[in-house]
């Protein structure tokens, strides 16, 4: 038996050894970049795609239109480490792998499609929204520290999750359902859409406010508040610090 665990011992020094020496090799293969230069304009036609997923630093604006297209501000060697894939209907937004990037002037990223469905950041980035937008069901995740705010929303069913410190916002418009979920301390601000129907999860520090109409389901289990605007029938449970109040 110690034999045996002689052995394995070894053979997880062994393996460990490997793993270090492959982590090193990985982070001397990548680059470090800083921004260099003005800031110029590159604009990329792309194929069709309905969701966007940043996973950069960065500004980026979406508006709606006949073509699918990015449109980057930023300086030259950078413009050149944003990728930009398309693959099963999401457009990825994110720097080059093989690449660390270091300081750089702001990055404005102008996004056209005729119509996207899903946005998710996973990063730092501030999504914006700028027209009426009227998608069938809209789905917003923010798992960084980034934002997205929607000028205007119509749309049957919204579904809003936040697992970081990031904000989602809808400035106006009008749903019949929502359902958001916060398990970070990010906040999700929906009092000017109204809805008939809403559920919410709160797990987390973040506050929740809404506007609905019928009926609210509320559960709490973290020590973040929810905040409603209406007079919905309410259907409440509580197991953390957090509170419902009335707006």
């Amino acid at each position: 038996m110690i034999l045996v665990n002689i052995k394995t011992f070894k053979m997880k020094k062994g393996i460990l050894a490997v793993t270090a020496i492959a982590f090193a090799l990985s982070i001397q293969a990548c680059k470090k970049i800083n921004g260099d230069g003005p800031v110029v304009t590159e604009t990329r036609s792309l194929s069709g795609f309905s969701s966007i997923n940043v996973g950069l630093s960065g500004n980026v604006y979406y508006n709606t239109g006949n073509e699918y297209k990015v449109e980057i501000h930023a300086q030259k060697n950078i413009v050149d480490a944003i990728e930009t894939p398309v693959g099963d209907g999401e457009l990825k937004v994110h720097f080059d792998r093989h690449k660390i990037v270091g300081h750089h002037d702001p990055i404005d990223i102008y996004i056209t499609a005729p119509e996207v469905t899903a946005f998710d950041v996973n990063g730092s980035a501030n999504v914006s929204v700028l027209q009426a937008v009227h998608p069938q069901n809209m789905d917003l995740n923010v798992s960084g520290s980034g934002s997205i705010t929607i000028n205007e929303l119509q749309t049957n069913y919204l579904h809003a999750k936040i697992s970081g410190s990031g904000d989602v916002a809808v400035l106006g418009g009008s749903a019949q359902q929502e359902k958001t979920e916060i398990s970070g301390s990010g906040n999700a601000n929906l009092l000017n859409i109204p809805v008939h129907t809403a559920e919410t999860h709160t797990s987390g520090s973040g506050t929740t406010k809404v506007n609905v109409s019928e009926k609210l389901d509320v559960h709490i289990s973290g020590s973040g508040d929810v905040y409603y605007k209406g007079n919905p029938t309410l259907s409440v449970s509580i197991s953390g610090s957090g509170k419902v109040k009335p707006w």
